[in-house]
């Protein structure tokens, strides 16, 4: 047995699982095609609930170019009535095949109607579809969409030809609504899963924008002068090294990857998120006994600069930093004037005093950082 048109696109409605734009187009340009070819139909339409004058209404749509709105009514008049034949077969989720009860005349201007379909009896006025007055249609056939409980709209066929109604008719009709139904719902579900996979995309492009903490142990870096004094760096490593589990180590003295150093310093810099910089650097022929014996590498300046403005950014996890100083310096830069300066002191024979307590003083400070920023990723 030869299946019809109406049964072929129901297997294929059935057997896919999303319906786009283009493809929505494609079917119903096919379903106008075969009802001009089969019933002579000259106007099809698809009648969709809209809001028309805050009350419920339908809005036309011309079906080969779906989304071109047409004419817009209410599905009700002022009395409660349905507004039109279109109205009926919405509020009544039926079938209609109108024609005119007066033998073959327009259905524009006349004043009863048959139903041959459902046999209604009460049927309100036809309301032309075409917009320039010259309307002559014969038959309308309205078929309702509808998919398990959700119904759709209307499905309107109009004809200038005078068509009785025949059971291979409403069989073949009833399919193609069916399926338009099936169609429409494959439609709003691709639309939602669309709508929903943008709003998770951006949802990702919105966390990727902002300062995502690392997965690796966060990274310090460790600024000096090429002539510090080798005892505080020593002393800064020592207890560092008892941090190894929690922080990476960045010392600029072992970069030694080929390239641009200062390049390399500045990626550096900006990819910790904690920095210790010991400012000093001897004054060359300096005795103990001068007031001043040490000044602030101009580099090292520079670095905690870096660190102080990032500091201030607001970022997710702020870069933190602890600038160590010797005593015996210059006036200290204005910029780092507020921060909680780490000073070494120095014996006569210019040896630490108290390194036990600076050993101290810097684990305070660490593990304070560390501290500061687990509770701010909580």
């Amino acid at each position: 047995m030869r299946l019809t048109f109406g049964v072929q696109l129901k297997q294929f409605a059935l057997s896919i699982s999303a319906v786009d734009e283009p493809t929505l187009h494609t079917i119903f340009r096919a379903v106008e095609e075969y009802t001009q070819k089969s019933l002579d139909i000259n106007i099809t339409r698809l009648y969709l609930p809209v809001s028309v004058e805050e009350q419920p209404g339908l809005h036309a749509h011309t079906l080969a170019d779906y989304g071109i709105a047409q004419n817009s009514f209410r599905i009700r008049n002022d009395v409660g009535k349905p507004y039109n034949q279109i109205s009926l077969a919405y509020d009544l989720c039926e079938p209609l095949w109108i024609v005119s009860a007066e033998g073959k005349q327009r259905l524009t201007g006349c004043g009863a109607y048959r139903d041959l379909w459902s046999d209604r009896r009460a049927i309100p006025p036809y309301s032309s579809v075409e917009t320039d007055g010259s309307d002559n249609m014969l038959t309308a056939i309205l078929l309702p969409i509808c998919y398990r409980q959700e119904f759709f709209g209307v499905l309107g066929l109009f004809t200038d030809e005078y068509l009785d109604i025949t059971t291979d008719a409403k069989v073949e009709l009833r399919t193609i609504a069916d399926t338009i139904g099936i169609i429409f719902n494959l439609y709003h579900l691709h639309h939602r899963q669309f709508e929903d996979t943008t709003v998770a995309i951006n949802n990702i492009r919105a966390i990727l924008a902002q300062p995502l903490p690392r997965l690796t142990k966060p990274a310090i870096f460790l600024a000096s002068s090429s002539r510090a004094y080798g005892d505080v760096i020593a002393l800064v490593r020592a207890v560092l090294d008892e941090y190894a589990d929690k922080l990476e180590l960045v010392y600029w003295k072992e970069m030694d990857a080929p390239g641009n150093i200062n390049a390399q310093l500045l990626e550096a810099v900006s990819r910790c998120r904690y920095g210790i910089c010991y400012f000093s650097e001897p004054v060359e022929d300096a005795t103990p006994a001068d007031e001043v014996q040490f000044f602030d590498n101009a580099n090292v300046v520079f670095e905690a600069g870096m660190f102080q403005g990032r500091r201030n950014q607001p970022l997710d996890t702020p870069t933190r930093w602890i600038p160590i100083r010797e005593s015996a310096s210059h006036p200290l830069p204005f910029d780092f004037a507020q921060e909680r300066m780490v000073h070494v002191e120095r014996h006569g024979n210019g040896t630490i005093k108290r390194p036990g307590v600076l050993k101290n003083t810097l684990r305070r400070l660490l593990n304070t950082m560390l501290h500061l920023d687990e509770l701010a990723e909580k």
